[in-house]
């Protein structure tokens, strides 16, 4: 109901989702953080989590929301609806007033508790396995006199942790760069970044604000649909069509374009990965041994590859915002990630 693209999700119609959907499920991954432009992945990504452990793997789920406001409001617009459209949820989570509340969901095997941030009781109080986090950078400083809500909240699948059962999932635009609990946490993951193909030279890159060209008219202002993405390696520009098969190759490849690009240490060198497996792992240049990996998978997600978004109307956001900070500032967060 809330949707510009209102039906059963798919995939495939933002092939960038690929990455992190997939990381969800994977076994050696615990945790799963995704610093994204807005309204590109972050709340499918967040929905889809709870959904999947409901049908597929019952389990206590936390759901954690900047305010309690917040949260109550989540779970009603956004999280109930997808029940209601969905048969076998609807047949597994039970009714407000028969079992169920507008934040506290049963279902057979577990429960889904959506909660606000600034509230330690309801972040400390029961054992969960699943920790969902959305807009952690929205999150205070510390819940009450508690602590970071982050790690509190995650603390409550502590025992679920030690026997490699637990399941971290957060979510969130950059915000200032000093103090972004999501640029943070991103660092702290395997950094990972998505390669797409030239269409005409096959080339594969990741997309950057400095590649993208544009026309000015006679006084010098950006003319949006003119708009187009260079090619790091052949130099041509890319059409708005272009970009968008670019993004459509990423759905049949091995690794969907997502590739680790933290630097790691091996052959006693530093490495900074350039060559990778199909599933995107990297791969010391040397020996060719995989980089480690702790069990958490970052990615980092601008809008330039969401098919969601015209790049005319990212030229024209930035553009606008010459001379004013604030505006460049939301810009370089919100859609630049």
């Amino acid at each position: 109901k809330t949707s510009a693209s209102p039906g059963q999700w798919k995939t495939a119609a933002q092939p960038v989702a690929y990455g992190p959907f997939l990381a969800v499920t994977t076994g050696d991954t615990h945790t799963v953080t995704v610093m994204a432009g807005t309204q590109v992945v972050k709340t499918e990504l967040l929905i889809s989590t709870a959904c999947y452990y409901v049908h597929q793997e019952p389990a206590p789920i936390l759901f954690v929301q900047p305010t309690q406001g917040a949260a109550a409001s989540f779970s009603k617009e956004r999280f109930e609806p997808t029940v209601e459209a969905t048969p076998v949820l609807r047949e597994l989570v039970s009714p407000n007033g028969a079992g169920s509340t507008i934040t506290d969901k049963e279902f057979p095997g577990g429960s889904l508790h959506f909660v606000g941030s600034n509230s330690p009781t309801d972040l400390a109080s029961r054992p969960k396995r699943v920790i969902l986090l959305d807009e952690i950078d929205k999150y205070p400083a510390s819940a009450g006199e508690e602590g970071d809500p982050v790690k509190l909240a995650e603390e409550r699948a502590s025992t679920f942790k030690a026997v490699g059962r637990a399941k971290f999932v957060r979510t969130c635009s950059p915000t200032n760069q000093d103090t972004s609990r999501i640029g943070r946490e991103y660092k702290a993951g395997d950094q990972r970044r998505c390669y797409v193909a030239c269409p005409y030279c096959g080339h594969e890159q990741t997309l950057t604000w400095s590649q993208v060209e544009w026309s000015k008219d006679a006084a010098g202002r950006a003319i949006p649909e003119t708009a187009g993405i260079a090619c790091a390696g052949c130099g041509v520009v890319w059409s708005e069509g272009d970009r968008m098969r670019a993004l459509d190759a990423l759905v049949t490849a091995p690794d969907h374009g997502w590739r680790q690009t933290k630097p790691f240490v091996c052959c006693g060198e530093k490495q900074v990965p350039e060559k990778w497996d199909d599933r995107g792992r990297a791969r010391c240049s040397k020996c060719q041994a995989p980089a480690p990996f702790g069990g958490h998978a970052s990615f980092h997600i601008p809008k330039l590859l969401s098919r969601r978004h015209r790049l005319a109307d990212m030229v024209k956001e930035f553009d606008e915002a010459q001379g004013d900070p604030e505006l460049l500032r939301k810009f370089v967060n919100t859609c630049l990630a």
